[in-house]
């Protein structure tokens, strides 16, 4: 993805439920009274809401933490794959054609690489991850008018899937 560098902070979702990796934190990791805090809360069924309603943390200092502890490589986000929805290979398809007219034929190979800094891979791919990709791709494209022309040609997709 070259000189893009893609922040992942708002792909902890409100909903999301996690879990520690490890019943026990290496004593080297240097976490802050918030984290510890976090992370006592953790038990696979409460949401990110709530245990920040718990701790009374605003939506950026749940964010942050929630991001530091996944890059720490502590939480695993839970979930049973059945209530999770994703976008159909048909869809996908539908966003990597449009974003092949505009960015020609490196296109798939961008989408790919998008969809590993996203932790996903085809054809497992959250629709809740939807706008991050769209953003993503968006990244990729220098020319404004082509920029506009690719969010143009997905935005029956958006409306179908997310305007419901």
């Amino acid at each position: 993805m070259g000189k893009n560098t893609y922040s992942t902070d708002y792909l902890v979702d409100d909903q999301d439920v996690f879990e520690l990796i490890s019943a026990r934190v290496p004593a080297n990791s240097n976490l802050r009274q918030l984290e510890w805090a976090v992370i006592a809360q953790l038990d696979g069924k409460k949401t990110v809401k709530a245990i920040a309603d718990t701790l009374d943390l605003s939506k950026s200092e749940t964010r942050e933490i929630f991001q530091n502890l996944i890059d720490k490589g502590l939480l695993n986000r839970v979930g049973d794959e059945k209530e999770r929805e994703y976008l159909t290979e048909e869809e996908l398809a539908q966003l990597e054609q449009g974003f092949l007219l505009v960015m020609g034929p490196v296109a798939s190979l961008l989408v790919d690489e998008v969809l590993n800094e996203l932790n996903c891979k085809r054809p497992k791919v959250p629709l809740s991850l939807l706008p991050v990709l769209i953003e993503f791709l968006s990244l990729e494209i220098e020319n404004e008018k082509k920029r506009v022309k690719f969010q143009k040609s997905i935005l029956p997709l958006v409306r179908k899937r997310l305007l419901k």
